[in-house]
């Protein structure tokens, strides 16, 4: 039962953060796509590729785990929020941006994750 209260404690930690980052990057556009999801995707991605290769490389607890990966990371990354800007750029008939603002969150997201991954591995 402990296991809930963790990943329970763990979604405060990621979506608090997540509404902090929002907040502070809100209505900031690289390139003409929206900036705060996208910068939370990416690092929220580098974030659960190091905290993988930790648990591959020690032991840790399953319930620091649950907490880490399951609370903080996943209620810190949001690819709902991602596919409503994705669609709002469509419906804004902002098509360019939109097909970047996918394929770069989707590679940036997968690259950061493989980066984290290395680091842990090299260090």
């Amino acid at each position: 039962m402990m296991i809930y209260l963790y990943v329970a404690l763990g979604g405060i930690i990621g979506s608090l953060s997540r509404y902090l980052i929002f907040k502070q990057l809100s209505n900031q556009f690289i390139f003409g796509i929206p900036l705060p999801i996208l910068f939370i995707n990416i690092i929220g991605s580098f974030l659960l590729g190091v905290f993988y290769q930790l648990t591959i490389e020690f032991e840790i607890n399953e319930n620091l785990k649950s907490f880490i990966s399951i609370g903080i990371l996943s209620s810190f990354t949001t690819f709902s929020t991602f596919s409503l800007e994705f669609v709002n750029l469509i419906i804004n008939q902002k098509i360019f941006e939109a097909i970047i603002y996918l394929i770069s969150t989707i590679v940036l997201s997968c690259l950061f994750l493989l980066l984290g991954i290395w680091i842990v591995k090299t260090y």
